[in-house]
C-alpha cells in the first residue's frame, strides 16, 4: 500500500464545517422532521424532499457524505479534454449536482421512478445532462428494484436490500446500450448500485474500451475483486482519513478528538485490495494516470477535500 498524496493539514475551518453539518443532519434525523417534506431551490429549480429519507435529508441540508470524492471527481473533469461524466445509480442527484458543471456532457442512470422525477426537475435547464430511467446490468430485461425504508440510496436490483417498502418493476439495460461516447471523449464512470457494480461493468464492455477512469463503491473484499477482475490493466486508489464520521461510541470520540487536535489527515492510497467498505475506489488505466495525478495535486493544493 502506497500513499500517493497526503495532506496532514486540511483547513480546520473546513473540517469543522463538515463535522458540524454531519452532526446537524444526525440530530435532525434522530429528533425531528420525520415524515415531513421540504422544498429547496437547486440549480434554479424548486425541489421537494422527503425528510424521512436519509439520502434526501442530506441533500436538503447540503451535507456531503464523501466531500473528498466529490472534489476529486470535479477536478478530474476540469483537467480532462472532452470530459464526459456517467453516473450509474445517480439516486436523487446530490453527487451529480456537485460535479456536472466540470464536465461537457453527463449521463445519469437511475431506475427509481421518484428519484428520476427529482433528477428531471433539477436538470431541467441543463441540455448537457441526459437522464436515463433504467437500471444498468449485464443483461437487458426487467427487474424488481428493492427500496429500503427511509434509505433510497440503498435501492438495488440485487437481492440483499434492507427492509424494502416497495419493489417497483424497472427497465434493465446494458450500459453499452444506454450510453454512447466518442473516441476522443475522456470518461469518468461512477458506479454506486449497492452490490451490483460488477454486473454493470460486465454490461459496459464497449465503454471500457475507451479506458475510462472508474469510481465504484465496494462493501467487501469479494465485491472488490469481482470488479477488479473486469479491470485487469487498472490501478486502484482509495481515500483514507483519520476522521470516520460513521464510527460509533468511543472510537468516534477518539477519532474526532485526534482530528481536532492535530488536524484531519487525508491520504490517497494506491492499493492491491480493498477490505471492507469503501465509498469510492478509483480505478485508473495507465493512459489516464497523468490526468488522475494532476487532479490529485490540485485537490491537495486547494485543500477542498472537506467542505
Amino acid at each position: 500500500m502506497n500513499n500517493i498524496l497526503q495532506r496532514s493539514a486540511v483547513p480546520s475551518t473546513g473540517f469543522r464545517r463538515y463535522w458540524a453539518s454531519r452532526a446537524h443532519a444526525s440530530v435532525i434525523a434522530r429528533f425531528s422532521l420525520k415524515k415531513k417534506t421540504a422544498t429547496r431551490c437547486i440549480s434554479g429549480q424548486d425541489v421537494s424532499f422527503d425528510l424521512g429519507d436519509y439520502d434526501q435529508r442530506f441533500f436538503f441540508f447540503d451535507v456531503l457524505n464523501e466531500p473528498e470524492n466529490v472534489a476529486l471527481v470535479s477536478l478530474i473533469g476540469k483537467v480532462s479534454s472532452n470530459p464526459v461524466y456517467i453516473d450509474v445509480g445517480a439516486n436523487f442527484g446530490q453527487f451529480a449536482a456537485a460535479v456536472t458543471d466540470s464536465f461537457s456532457q453527463s449521463h445519469l442512470v437511475e431506475p427509481n421512478p421518484s428519484a428520476v422525477l427529482t433528477l428531471r426537475t433539477i436538470f431541467r435547464q441543463r441540455p448537457d445532462v441526459r437522464i436515463h430511467n433504467a437500471a444498468a446490468s449485464d443483461v437487458a430485461g426487467n427487474a424488481n428494484l428493492l427500496v429500503p425504508t427511509g434509505h433510497s440510496g440503498g435501492a438495488t436490483v440485487t437481492q440483499r436490500s434492507r427492509n424494502p417498502t416497495n419493489a417497483p418493476t424497472v427497465c434493465v439495460q446494458r450500459l453499452d446500450d444506454l450510453v454512447k461516447v466518442k473516441d476522443d471523449d475522456s470518461v469518468f464512470l461512477k458506479i454506486d448500485v449497492e452490490g451490483h457494480e460488477a454486473q454493470v461493468l460486465s454490461g459496459a464492455t464497449q465503454l471500457l474500451k475507451h479506458q475510462p477512469i472508474v469510481g465504484f463503491e465496494t462493501h467487501c473484499t469479494t465485491q472488490f475483486f469481482s470488479c477488479a477482475s473486469l479491470l485487469p490493466t487498472y490501478e486502484f486508489f482509495v481515500f483514507r482519513t483519520t476522521f470516520k464520521p460513521g464510527r460509533r461510541g468511543i472510537s468516534k470520540l477518539l477519532s474526532a478528538t485526534t482530528a481536532l487536535i492535530r488536524g484531519p489527515a487525508l491520504s490517497l492510497q494506491q492499493v492491491d485490495v480493498v477490505q471492507g467498505f469503501a465509498s469510492m475506489v478509483f480505478a485508473v488505466p495507465s493512459k489516464k494516470l497523468s490526468i488522475f495525478h494532476s487532479a490529485c495535486k490540485r485537490l491537495i493544493a486547494t485543500g477542498v477535500a472537506f467542505r
